[in-house]
C-alpha cells in the first residue's frame, strides 16, 4: 500500500517522469521526458507532481465546492470554486517556482505524413536517456547501485539533455 501511495503522490521514477499521448486515429504519437534535476527530494516530487495534476485536480475540488455550497446563492458557490481553482495554481505556482526553471525536457513527436512517419524531435536521444533511467532504475532494484553511484549517474543524464 505504501509503495502505492508513493507512486501516485511522487511519480513512478525519482529522476523524473515519461509522459506518452498515443495519436489514435489522428496519426501521432508524442513522448516527453521530463527529468528532475538530481537531487530532487520526495517533498519537492510530490508538490511538481501535484502541480502538474491540478488541472483535473482542481477542477474536481471546483466541483465537489459548488456541490457542497448548492444551498449558497449560485454567484456564491460558482466564486467559490473558480476561486479554489486559481488558488491551486497559484500555491503551487509558488511553491515549484525554483525547481520548475531546473526541469529538463526532451519531447518527440512522430506524425503520419504522405503514407509514411516523420519524427520531431531528438528520437535517438530519447532512447538512450530512457535506457539509461531503465538501467539505473533496474540496478537499484537489485541492490547493485549506492545511492551516491545512483544519484552520479542521473547528473550524468540529466547533463545529456539542453537546459
Amino acid at each position: 500500500m505504501r509503495r502505492a501511495v508513493t507512486r501516485l503522490t511522487e511519480g513512478e521514477h525519482r529522476w523524473g517522469s515519461v509522459d506518452v499521448n498515443p495519436g489514435g486515429r489522428s496519426g501521432w504519437c508524442r513522448t516527453r521526458l521530463t527529468v528532475y534535476p538530481p537531487g530532487t527530494n520526495a517533498g519537492e516530487r510530490r508538490l511538481l507532481n501535484a502541480f502538474h495534476a491540478w488541472p483535473v485536480a482542481g477542477a474536481a475540488a471546483a466541483l465537489v465546492t459548488l456541490v457542497v455550497l448548492d444551498a449558497l446563492p449560485q454567484w456564491a458557490s460558482f466564486a467559490a470554486a473558480v476561486a479554489i481553482y486559481a488558488l491551486g495554481f497559484v500555491v503551487g505556482a509558488a511553491l515549484t517556482r525554483r525547481l520548475r526553471p531546473r526541469l529538463r525536457h526532451l519531447t518527440v513527436s512522430i506524425v503520419a505524413v504522405a503514407g509514411g512517419a516523420r519524427c520531431y524531435g531528438d528520437g535517438r536521444l530519447l532512447q538512450e536517456v530512457r535506457r539509461g533511467f531503465d538501467r539505473i532504475d533496474r540496478l537499484e532494484a537489485q541492490g547493485r547501485i549506492t545511492p551516491v553511484a545512483y544519484e552520479l549517474r542521473w547528473a550524468a543524464l540529466y547533463d545529456r539533455l539542453e537546459a
